[in-house]
């Protein structure tokens, strides 16, 4: 039910045709845990930190404990917080795909994903509030303090990203990301540490498809 010419029937009979269940699904807002896909997820951060929870209470966080507050999981670089997931590994092999992530960007540059075996082929939310994929452009800006939406549709020979639901950039080529099952939401500071570099992941979601323009519109 997933080929793409009946993707493309069903989206000119359906214009709001349901969106499938995630092959990969992590609901960074309330836990780490996979809710849908392969493998396992794991959380760093090598020190003990304190947080005001999703009740709004003050709470301390032991190492490698994440910190879950009413914006979603906290990211922050100067910690060396990071979240490893095994995303890739449920759409390896599949010529076509769909990487949505919703965050909530809150002070300074922000890596959003990285490759887990190349750390230069990054997307991130850059300080001056700029989405961009790092090996091949900007995509567009998104509001800083506010719940964001990223949606990267790989087909093989183009990559078209959506913000907040809307179609905003092609690119030739596909994201090279499926060489690897790690990819690594924010990224350990290699030198110094980054004291402006927070934001609140909330979910990310891969499917093995390339959803429709609809149906993007809908996440």
């Amino acid at each position: 039910l997933y080929e793409s010419w009946y993707v493309e029937a069903r989206r000119a009979a359906e214009p709001d045709y349901a969106v499938p269940t995630p092959d990969f699904w992590v609901d960074a807002l309330n836990d780490i845990h996979i809710k849908a896909g392969a493998g396992y997820t794991e959380f760093l951060r090598p020190s003990v930190q304190e947080y005001t929870n999703k009740m709004g209470q003050q709470a301390i966080a032991q190492a490698n404990e994440p910190r879950h507050t009413e914006h979603g999981l906290v990211l922050n670089r100067e910690f060396n917080e990071q979240l490893i997931l095994p995303g890739a590994l449920n759409y390896k092999g599949f010529p076509e795909s769909t990487i949505h992530i919703e965050f909530y960007p809150w002070q300074g540059r922000s890596i959003l994903l990285v490759n887990g075996a190349n750390a230069s082929n990054y997307l991130d939310y850059t300080a001056s509030g700029m989405v961009r994929l790092a090996h091949k452009g900007d995509i567009g800006p998104l509001p800083r303090n506010a719940v964001g939406t990223i949606t990267l549709v790989e087909t093989g020979w183009k990559t078209r990203a959506y913000l907040n639901g809307v179609f905003t950039k092609e690119f030739d080529g596909d994201l090279g990301w499926k060489a690897t099952g790690e990819l690594v939401c924010q990224y350990p500071s290699p030198t110094t540490t980054a004291p402006d570099e927070v934001y609140f992941l909330r979910a990310v979601k891969i499917w093995a498809i390339a959803l429709t323009p609809e149906q993007i519109s809908t996440l």
